[in-house]
């Protein structure tokens, strides 16, 4: 295993991604509710409401769970701060799946109605 390889570096790495996207998505979230034109009015609240679980998906993902797989022996562990709360696997598989079903059916209606 290299150094790019290790659990540990990837954990870091998508700390750091993490720190980022977080000013950058609170800046989105202003945009969206102070900064929006009159005559977009209308889809105000469909762009916030994709544009919050989005920043959730993307907090979950980078921060929370941050899942490290390794492909030849299908093994996935948890290196995010979830594992120092000890909760069950199955419980944060529901929680993401949940987080990502609810990201990918407000994407197809917020499609649907442009």
């Amino acid at each position: 295993m290299s150094f790019l390889d290790s659990p540990l570096i990837h954990s870091f790495i998508l700390y750091i991604i993490g720190l980022i996207c977080l000013p950058l998505n609170l800046f989105g979230g202003y945009c969206i509710l102070f900064q929006t034109p009159g005559y977009m009015k209308s889809v105000k609240l469909s762009m916030l409401n994709l544009h919050f679980w989005s920043c959730l998906s993307d907090l979950l993902f980078g921060v929370v769970v941050q899942p490290f797989t390794v492909i030849p022996v299908e093994y996935a562990v948890s290196l995010g701060l979830i594992r120092y709360v000890r909760v069950d696997f199955w419980v944060e598989g529901s929680i993401t799946l949940v987080v990502l079903f609810c990201e990918s059916l407000l994407v197809e209606v917020v499609k649907k109605s442009f």
